[in-house]
């Protein structure tokens, strides 16, 4: 019978060399590094649409800016009403740059997201 500390009951990765086990997590580390610049471009790029389109709904007279306004003031997310009221097609970009629309709300005198 094996004693409870042999190699047989370790989890697949402690029994792997030093090295090998080094190397792997640098590979996981330069493959984190790699793509957190693809994210950053991928948010620059969306946020001019984005801020159109808070524009759109906030700063017209339309239903839409009545309804934002009236839901903020009951103290709802604005980023949450943004959401609900901007087309579909802008679900993704708005996730995208969540953070830099929530700041420009601010920015415009709307409290920040919950």
């Amino acid at each position: 019978m094996p004693s409870p500390l042999s190699a047989s009951c370790l989890p697949a990765f402690m029994r792997l060399n030093s090295h090998t086990f080094v190397s792997f997590c640098l590979g996981v580390l330069m493959s984190a590094l790699a793509l957190s610049p693809l994210r950053a471009l991928e948010k620059c790029e969306a946020l001019p649409e984005v801020r159109s389109q808070i524009d759109a709904i906030v700063k017209t007279g339309s239903q839409h800016a009545e309804k934002f306004r009236k839901e903020v003031q009951d103290g709802a997310d604005s980023f949450h009403v943004i959401e609900q009221l901007a087309p579909p097609d802008m679900a993704r970009k708005l996730d995208i740059c969540r953070y830099e629309a929530v700041e420009y709300l601010v920015k415009l005198g709307f409290p920040p997201a919950h």
